[in-house]
C-alpha cells in the first residue's frame, strides 16, 4: 500500500512539472560558465544552452561533498518560475541560485535529490516564488557511480517577458531586428530600431500564445493555408478580433527559437525589409528572414521623452554656441586679430576628422549617431562647433597681450 502511495505521488508531481512547462514561458541563457568543465574534449559551460548533441560535463573525480557550479547569464532580467535541465549526468543532489543585476544573489531552490537511477533524463525545478533574475546558477553534488556532472541543456521557465526578435543571417553586414512600424511589419538595423526610442522593436508573448507589439497589436497571419501565401500582419488582439477578422494570431516557439504558427504548425515566421510571411521552419538559423528572440528591459516611454527634452535643449545651445562664436569671430575682425590661425585649422579638422573615424569604426559611436539624427540633431556638427570654438580661443589667447 506504501509503495503505492508512493507511486500514486511520483506521478502526480511529474505530472504537475510536465503541465507547469507546458504553460510556462521560456528562456534560453546568452552565456555561460562553470567551476569546473572538460573543455579540453569540447565539454564547455556553452554546451549546455542550446539543443543537440553537444553537453557541459566537469572534470571528473568529484567528491560527495564537493560542490561544482553551472551559471548561465541571460541577456536582459526575467522573471522566473523554474527551471528545465536536461541532465546528460544528473548528479545525486541540486540547489538553484537566482542572481538579479546588481549582484544579489538568493537562494531559488534548496538542496534536493535529483531522483532519478539513470544518468540522463530530464528534471523539472519549480522556484519557492517567481524570482527576478539576470543570471542562475545550479550546485550540484553527491556524484552518481559514473564520476561526473554533466548538462546536455537547460532553460528558465518565466512570466512573460519583453523581447527583441533578432537576426544574424550570413546575407546582412548587422543584426536586424523585427519591428512593428505604422502597422506594419519589416525587419531594420537594430541600431536605427532602438534609436527611433518609440518601443518598434519589443515584443511580449501572453499566456494565451499572442505575440503583443508595444503599440498593443498582435502578431497575425492572413490568407492562404500554404507556404509563400500567407502573410504576417498586425491586428488586434484577443480571441474575438481574431474571430471577427479571420486572422490567426497564435504561436508557439520551436526548438531551435524560431516563432512558429499554432494555426499552421508546419511554418514559421520569416521576416525582410518589405513585410513578414510564414515559410517551411527547417530552414538553418543563420538564413535570411530567420529570426530568434533576445530578452530585453521593458520599454519605457520616459526614457525616450528624458532624451528628446535634453536633444531640445542641446539643440537651443548649439544655437547660442554659434552665435556667440560668430560674434567673437567678427570682433577679432574689428580688432585685426584673425579669427582664426592657420595653424589651429589642422587641429580642429583633426577633432572632426578623429569623430568621424570612430563613428565609421565603433559601434558605440555609430549608435551615438543614430540616436543623434533620430533626436533631430546631428552629433557630428557639434562636434565641429567645439572644434571651432576651441581653436578660435586658443588664436585668441596667443595673439591678446597678456
Amino acid at each position: 500500500m506504501a509503495r503505492a502511495c508512493r507511486f500514486v505521488f511520483s506521478w502526480l508531481l511529474v505530472a504537475v512539472a510536465r503541465a507547469a512547462v507546458a504553460g510556462e514561458d521560456v528562456a534560453s541563457f546568452s552565456a555561460a560558465g562553470a567551476s569546473s568543465e572538460n573543455a579540453a574534449n569540447g565539454f564547455d559551460a556553452a554546451q549546455a544552452m542550446t539543443p543537440g548533441s553537444g553537453y557541459w560535463c566537469s572534470a571528473g573525480l568529484q567528491t560527495g561533498e564537493q560542490v561544482v557550479t553551472w551559471t548561465g547569464e541571460v541577456s536582459g532580467a526575467v522573471r522566473a518560475k523554474g527551471i528545465k535541465v536536461q541532465w546528460a549526468y544528473a548528479p545525486g543532489e541540486v540547489k538553484v541560485l537566482a542572481g538579479d543585476s546588481d549582484g544579489n544573489v538568493v537562494e531559488a531552490a534548496c538542496w534536493q535529490t535529483t531522483g532519478r537511477s539513470e544518468p540522463a533524463f530530464t528534471q523539472v525545478i519549480m522556484f519557492k516564488r517567481p524570482v527576478r533574475i539576470s543570471s542562475l546558477t545550479l550546485a550540484m553534488r553527491s556524484p552518481k557511480p559514473w564520476g561526473y556532472f554533466g548538462i546536455a541543456h537547460t532553460e528558465l521557465l518565466t512570466e512573460p517577458y519583453p523581447f527583441m526578435l533578432v537576426s544574424a543571417g550570413a546575407a546582412s553586414a548587422e543584426e536586424l531586428c523585427v519591428v512593428a512600424k505604422d502597422s506594419q511589419i519589416a525587419a531594420q538595423p537594430c541600431l536605427l530600431a532602438v534609436a527611433a526610442a518609440d518601443g518598434r522593436e519589443i515584443w511580449t508573448m501572453t499566456t494565451a500564445g499572442e505575440i503583443v507589439s508595444s503599440t498593443g497589436a498582435c502578431l497575425a497571419t492572413a490568407g492562404g493555408q500554404g507556404s509563400g501565401d500567407v502573410h504576417v500582419l498586425l491586428s488586434a488582439c484577443g480571441g474575438r478580433a481574431r474571430c471577427d477578422s479571420g486572422h490567426q494570431a497564435t504561436w508557439s516557439w520551436d526548438s531551435d527559437g524560431q516563432l512558429r504558427s499554432v494555426g499552421l504548425g508546419g511554418f514559421c515566421l520569416r521576416v525582410t525589409a518589405t513585410g513578414a510571411s510564414l515559410r517551411g521552419c527547417e530552414g538553418d538559423a543563420t538564413e535570411t528572414g530567420v529570426f530568434s528572440r533576445v530578452a530585453v528591459p521593458e520599454f519605457d516611454p520616459r526614457v525616450a521623452a528624458s532624451a528628446r527634452n535634453a536633444a531640445i535643449l542641446l539643440e537651443a545651445a548649439a544655437k547660442r554656441q554659434q552665435a556667440l562664436l560668430s560674434a567673437l569671430e567678427a570682433q577679432a575682425v574689428k580688432c585685426h586679430l584673425p579669427p582664426l590661425l592657420e595653424s589651429t585649422l589642422p587641429q580642429a579638422a583633426s577633432l572632426s576628422a578623429s569623430f568621424a573615424l570612430r563613428s565609421a569604426e565603433d559601434g558605440a559611436a555609430t549608435a551615438v549617431s543614430y540616436i543623434s539624427r533620430a533626436l533631430g540633431f546631428q552629433s557630428e556638427e557639434i562636434e565641429s562647433l567645439l572644434s571651432r570654438s576651441h581653436a578660435l580661443l586658443n588664436s585668441l589667447a596667443r595673439k591678446t597681450p597678456a
